[in-house]
């Protein structure tokens, strides 16, 4: 069989870079490996550029030109206008050189789903994904497990216009208060979510996999530190580790409504708006749990307010397992550049598509990132380390050769 072709995508900094330019049948025979970035921005007709720093001795000579001269790629054969041109060209390339590992790489805030699917028609043995991150540089980890996610906003809707509270007030529901009340009924003293149903399809975490997750290495004080909170909290009789991996949950993402500008002006409020997602784990569905947490909510409503709720996004959770092919390949290819074996972790956060790749393509996916919890990820000064960055570089190849061999 042809070796590897790997579909990568790696969310906002990307875990290595090269030039696009166009090549000989000659020269494409000779490549053990072979990279096709997609990227947005480029014109159609425009072809690609390999700049003139990057063009070294090596290069120039491959290209019959001149060390530092720009190189610029013909349109005809390197332009990707369609799934089915990504499809064709690495059809053509395993044609020309069966033996060449072809990667296929996004660099794209948006348009995934198009590019997977022209790389599903070229048959991609797997899909490396970079979206994730490590316990830390001295302690290399593997994520094998992300939450899915059902997301939803919240509209409650009292007096048919903002009312005195003076006037009104003690009389007429106030949809921010009604609004507060319920969200506070959606949990229980212990945390625990009370919307019926919720937990019918938890999968249970035998108590050998909760003891293994309990040897991660993990300071609740420097958690908390961190955080600047004196305690944690969270569903009682789990870890804060099971609480971010393998338990469900529901959060307020947002609450608004009424006054909120400078100074004061007292009223009532017409309406009232929350948006509140749900963490999920393996066998939950978010459609089924958006529809109980809806039917639940309007449940809860005192005759005095409307609810509305309206569904943004969803996602399924998913799981690698750790005695497949893929996360062998990358726990080999982070021992070779860290020097010891990783961990196998379970990630809090959802990347919803990772579920569709996985049932569209049917191919498995890696989650094998070099983020840290410190890169302040959707905070301010969010950022990440020049150390992380140049071992992804050294990593993913690495994990492009242990894959293709243990294929053989």
């Amino acid at each position: 069989r042809p070796e590897a072709t790997c579909l990568i995508f790696a969310d906002g900094l990307s875990p290595f870079d090269s030039g696009r330019f166009g090549v000989t049948a000659e020269y494409l025979n000779q490549c053990e490996e072979l990279e096709i970035k997609v990227a947005q921005g480029a014109k159609p007709g425009e072809g690609g550029q390999l700049p003139g720093v990057k063009v070294t001795d090596l290069i120039a000579r491959l290209r019959h030109s001149t060390k530092g001269v720009t190189l610029i790629s013909p349109p005809p054969h390197h332009d990707i206008y369609s799934i089915e041109d990504l499809a064709q060209l690495i059809y053509d390339l395993k044609q020309i050189n069966p033996r060449c590992k072809v990667t296929v790489k996004l660099v794209a805030a948006s348009g995934v789903g198009t590019i997977a699917a022209g790389v599903a028609k070229a048959e991609a043995d797997v899909i490396l994904i970079s979206d994730t991150g490590i316990i830390g540089n001295e302690t290399p980890s593997i994520t094998v497990g992300l939450r899915g996610l059902s997301y939803v906003e919240i509209e409650v809707t009292g007096p048919n216009r903002d009312l005195h509270s003076g006037l009104y007030g003690g009389a007429v529901a106030n949809p921010i208060n009604i609004l507060c009340e319920m969200i506070a009924k959606m949990k229980d003293d212990k945390q625990h979510i009370t919307i019926p149903g919720f937990y019918d399809d938890v999968v249970v975490v035998s108590e050998a996999d909760r003891a293994a997750m309990a040897k991660t290495p993990f300071d609740l004080d420097a958690y908390k530190s961190h955080l600047d909170i004196e305690d944690v909290m969270g569903e009682e009789g789990y870890s804060t580790i099971e609480r971010t991996g393998i338990r469900p949950t529901l959060d307020v993402n947002g609450i608004w409504g009424g006054y909120t500008g400078e100074g004061a002006k007292t009223v009532l409020p017409s309406k009232a708006y929350a948006k509140i997602s749900m963490r999920l784990v393996p066998n939950q569905s978010s459609d089924k749990i958006t529809k109980i947490f809806t039917e639940y909510f309007n449940s809860i409503a005192p005759k005095g307010v409307k609810v509305k709720v309206t569904p943004h996004h969803g996602g399924e959770p998913v799981l690698t397992p750790t005695d497949s092919i893929p996360f062998k390949a990358a726990a080999a290819a982070m021992k070779d550049t860290f020097g010891k074996e990783p961990i196998p972790t379970r990630g809090g956060g959802s990347i919803p598509i990772v579920a569709l790749f996985e049932k569209e393509l049917e191919t498995k996916t890696v989650l094998m990132g070099f983020g840290l919890d410190s890169d302040a990820i959707h905070s301010p000064n969010e950022h990440y380390g020049v150390f992380n960055y140049f071992r992804g570089i050294e990593t993913i190849p690495r994990f492009f050769h242990h894959f293709a061999e243990m294929n053989k």
